[in-house]
Order: structure tokens, then sequence, then C-alpha cells
């Protein structure tokens, strides 16, 4: 039985779903990614943040997020999740499964009284209440280490240290999922892949297609070969990447389907070969594009990245470049 504790997608839908916007089209004969696997992984479920829809196309089996339930208690609460995750389980003993998890501790934070990064939550004050897996951590502003694309400011560096406090919290989540995989038995049968959708939420980071936007962490760890275990490698990958990994996990080929007249082929590749040896050659390049992040606000770009070179292409370049966040600090709003 192989499993795939992970989310696939092909590349990008134009916007997404949430409370204030809902941005989602599809086009034409669209066919969900979740679905395509659906032989072998018979049991599919996500917790935490989804962000996307309509709920008819994005359907699960099993669904615990935002969208019923507060987004802090399935995507921040890691105590909530282990418990979720623990139902999930239970509720399917034997069949080949796909469990997305969707944390929301690397974004901002809607909800003020918690801290500009929710850093509060759960802190076990009485006024935030308890998390009981989690004893926070917190950082110096005057010792965290400042990007050079930001100013070297206190209000920067109180910004760095607080997301510094969620992100011990979401590694503290992301261990005890592990250890679940390893108490139900599953750790030495699953294909565990991590990562993220953008950079991180300050301006020159997030939704734009600079090194500093594009900077974000991709772990694969397949039992397969425990040789390449915590090692880095110099491969470039994409979230495009995703979907033909797991589709060459589970040995599965890529419907034949057109959207708009047009045949779709997967853009990316597997990278079940790098978790085995280091590529001589395949992995030396990756292109990326971007739109919008609201439906407003409307900025595109174009890369092309290589070990050497970064091409961009900001079509759009006499256009104001729109700042990527709903909930502005008091940093952001001086810096535009």
């Amino acid at each position: 039985m192989r499993n795939c504790s992970v989310g696939v997608a092909q590349g990008d839908d134009v916007g997404f779903e949430t409370s204030i916007y809902n941005n989602t089209i599809l086009l034409g004969e669209y066919k969900n990614p979740i679905e395509i696997g659906k032989d072998q992984c018979h049991y599919r479920g996500i917790i935490g943040k989804k962000h996307v829809g309509p709920a008819d196309v994005y359907k699960y089996d099993y669904e615990e997020t935002e969208f019923n339930h507060p987004m802090l208690q399935v995507a921040r609460n890691i105590t909530n999740m282990k418990l979720l995750v623990r139902e999930f389980f239970a509720t399917n003993a034997s069949m080949p499964f796909l469990l997305y998890i969707g944390f929301n501790d690397c974004h901002r934070c809607p909800e003020n009284k918690f801290g500009d990064f929710c850093e509060k939550f759960g802190n076990g004050q009485p006024e935030y209440g308890v998390i009981p897996d989690w004893k926070p951590q917190y950082y110096d502003p005057a010792e965290v280490i400042v990007p050079p694309f930001l100013p070297d400011t206190l209000a920067t560096r109180g910004d760095i240290a607080n997301q510094y406090t969620v992100m011990s919290r979401l590694d503290a989540g992301i261990g005890m999922l592990l250890d679940e995989l390893e108490s139900h038995g599953y750790l030495d049968n699953t294909l565990i892949m991590y990562t993220a959708d953008n950079g991180i939420p300050f301006p020159n980071a997030k939704t734009n297609l600079y090194e500093s936007g594009m900077g974000e962490p991709y772990l694969v760890s397949s039992p397969v070969d425990r040789s390449r275990w915590g090692q880095v490698s110099d491969a470039f990958a994409s979230t495009t990447d995703i979907l033909p990994t797991v589709l060459d996990w589970l040995v599965v080929p890529f419907p034949t389907y057109k959207l708009q007249g047009v045949t779709v082929t997967l853009t990316g590749k597997s990278l079940l070969p790098v978790t085995h040896a280091e590529p001589a050659s395949g992995f030396d390049q990756v292109f990326s594009s971007h739109n919008f992040h609201e439906v407003y606000m409307y900025y595109p770009m174009r890369v092309i990245r290589d070990k050497q070179y970064r091409l961009l292409h900001n079509l759009n370049y006499y256009a104001p470049y729109p700042l990527a966040t709903i909930f502005m600090t008091t940093q952001h709003s001086r810096i535009s």
C-alpha cells in the first residue's frame, strides 16, 4: 500500500477562494487533480487551509477546513489538527490515502488581537487561550536576520521576530503529524511533500517573482530510499512537479483530455529520481508565472530561472505594484 500525504495540483487556478473574494475560475472540462489518482488513493482528506473552490469540484472524502471551522482552529491550533489527523486515520483503517494539510502559520493574522502573525494565539495567557502541544518560543528582534530587500527598522525586526514565533508553532505541528504517521504505522509507506505557495508576507517577497518571492521551502521524503534523507539537492523544482511526482509514486498515467480544444499535458516532472540520486541533468531550469493575488491586483510576471541567471518579464510594468496583503501593518503602511 502506498500513501501520499500531500495535496496535488498542476500549476495555479485563476485566483483563489476566500470568504472575502471568490476569484476561482474553472475553464471547460477541468480535471480536478485530486480525482486523477482516486483509484489508488481511495480515501482523500484535507485538514486546514483549503483556499480553493468551488466545493463540488474540489471534493475530499474528509474535510475539516476554514469552510466548516474557524481558520484558527484548523490551521493554527496544532493540538486540534493532531486530533483531526487521528480522526482521519480512525475513519480509514486500511485504504491507501491522500492527506493534504494546510498550515496558516506562515501568514499574517486577520484577528488583530492575536498579533500581526497570530503569535499570541494559544500562548497560555488567559485572553489568548492554550494550545497544549505548543510551548511558545520568543525571539529578540535585535538578533533576527533582516533580508536585504527589507528596511532594517525596529518595525521590520519586530515583524520578523513575531513570524519566527509562529513558525516554531508550525514546526512543532509538523513534528506531531509525523509522529501520528509513525504511530499509525504509515511512516514507512508514505510519500511526504512539504512546500509553500509564495514568499514571506513582506514587501518585495510575497506575490512577485524576484528571488525573494520564489524562495520557498521544498522537502520530499520517500521511504523507498533513505540514503537521501537529510540531504540538500541542487535540482531546480517547482510546484508543478508535485502532481507528476505523486502520479509517479502511485504508478498512475496522466489522463488525456482537452481544455478549450487544447490537449492538456503535464508541465512538471517527477521528483522521485531526485530522492534516489542527485541528477546530472534535467533539473537545471524552472519557469514561473504570476497574474494577480486578488482580482483587483493585476500585475502579470513571467520568469525563467537557471543556475546562473534569472530573466523576469513584468508585462504590465507601468502599473503600480499592488501590495499583496489585506491586513496592513504599521510598517507596511509606512512603506507604501
